[in-house]
């Protein structure tokens, strides 16, 4: 009795029992198949196997993800003025050269009308100075007609900047445009912008362990609350250098992708998530990845 209980005594303090017992038991079990049961066994264990050690099992990276135009212009003042009259609404789709607004220079009118009228009177000079006889008068009257048309042509060339006209084909991004009838804009200033929706931009978010397999070209979906059910497919176009980082100090980069949008599901603002496929691994190794890395991080 005694030898029987230091036996036991030191089986229990055997190293690694905790792994030898459940082999054990897996061998005892595997024995008492019967020869149909081991060979089943036998290759569900060797499926298990190849799943784990093959690279056949597909790896992505992404995140938070958000929706951009891809194409985008604001439509500006080229000259001061006040906003005279406005032709489109918020979100109409429009055609390029298509008219936005025409804003109003009172004071480019008054130097048109003062152009022409000074040309007229130049003409009219030249005209009698040609039944006088006066070539030096003539000559004047007619080099000084050349210079006002020049100027006249060059301030009507600001005229034509009074119509605001799209860039290209597009929609409307802002709202209550028609608010904005008789707001006054300096040059340059923006009126509204004009987006080309048939293609979109979407950002979304890569952690800094991931980053370092994501290339250009490389396929991506996407899924936005709107329309959780369907997925949306593209290709990363750009990958951003520059990280940052997050409450917990884990650093995130930005990775943008193309997408078609040729419905129009899609609008700017739209949030969701989007993943990268980075190509494919062993499952083993997906699983011992974050292990790995803790390891190697803090015992270098």
């Amino acid at each position: 009795t005694t030898v029987a209980i230091r036996n036991a005594t030191l089986y229990s303090e055997i190293p690694l029992r905790g792994v030898s017992l459940p082999v054990t038991r897996m061998r005892s079990w595997f024995g008492a198949l019967t020869g149909r049961g081991r060979l089943v066994a036998s290759l569900v264990a060797a499926a298990i196997l190849v799943a784990l050690l093959l690279p056949i099992t597909p790896e992505r990276a992404g995140g938070i993800a958000e929706v951009r135009p891809l194409r985008f212009q604001g439509v500006r003042a080229l000259t001061e003025g006040v906003v005279n009259s406005v032709s489109v609404t918020g979100g109409e789709e429009v055609r390029r050269g298509q008219t936005l607004a025409v804003v109003e220079d009172l004071d480019l009118s008054g130097r048109l009308a003062e152009l022409k009228a000074q040309i007229e009177g130049a003409r009219h000079d030249m005209a009698a100075a040609r039944l006088r006889g006066d070539v030096s008068g003539w000559r004047t009257n007619e080099i000084r007609i050349v210079g006002l048309e020049g100027t006249l042509v060059v301030e009507q060339r600001r005229a034509r900047g009074r119509v605001l006209t799209a860039p290209f084909a597009g929609q409307i991004l802002e709202l209550d445009l028609a608010q904005r009838i008789g707001q006054h804009l300096e040059a340059g200033e923006g009126f509204c912008t004009v987006a080309a929706l048939h293609r979109m931009a979407v950002d979304f978010e890569v952690s800094e362990d991931r980053i370092g397999r994501v290339r250009q070209g490389q396929a991506v979906a996407i899924k936005v609350m709107s329309f959780p059910t369907r997925t949306f497919h593209g290709r990363v176009s750009e990958i951003g250098w520059r990280g940052h980082a997050d409450v917990h100090g884990r650093s995130w980069f930005t990775v943008r992708a193309e997408v078609d949008n040729p419905d129009r599901s899609l609008r700017p603002g739209m949030t969701g998530v989007a993943k990268a496929s980075v190509g494919q691994r062993p499952a083993a190794a997906l699983l011992l990845a974050p292990l790995i890395r803790n390891l190697s991080m803090r015992l270098w």
